[in-house]
């Protein structure tokens, strides 16, 4: 977690959400995910770089798994009443599925809508389940 790596930069503007460890993030629900996977000691990566078929993106955690050293990817789309930004959702998961970076195994995913907001509860049952 602490070596340098490869990071997004793009909108660094964006980049407005306190963490652990001076990293900034782009939402408040970023920030309590990156905030609960310290408190549980599992080391993660923001916006790490990742090439897939020549396209690069940038998962909002990479995330090594503290027991078994399984690589996770845990992506928060946070705008999913937004058209377009769910077309670009839908784009994201197929990406990801042509690597073998799959929904429900190795890729983590949280939702939110402006009436369904991420909870704290919601991000804790997922590190239990996945992640301790």
């Amino acid at each position: 977690m602490e070596a340098d790596y490869p990071k997004s930069k793009s909108y660094p503007e964006a980049l407005t959400h306190p963490t652990v460890g001076g990293i900034m993030v782009r939402s408040k629900s970023e920030s309590m995910i990156a905030i609960a996977l310290a408190e549980n000691n599992i080391p993660f990566r923001y916006e790490n770089l990742l090439s897939i078929d020549n396209i690069t993106i940038a998962p909002d955690f990479t995330i090594l798994h503290p027991i078994t050293n399984k690589i996770y990817y845990w992506e928060h789309f946070g705008l999913l009443d937004n058209e377009t930004y769910l077309e670009n959702f839908a784009a994201k998961i197929k990406t990801y599925a042509r690597s073998n970076i799959i929904l429900g195994d190795n890729l983590i995913a949280t939702f939110e809508t402006s009436e369904n907001p991420l909870s704290y509860n919601t991000i804790s049952n997922i590190i239990e389940q996945y992640l301790i």
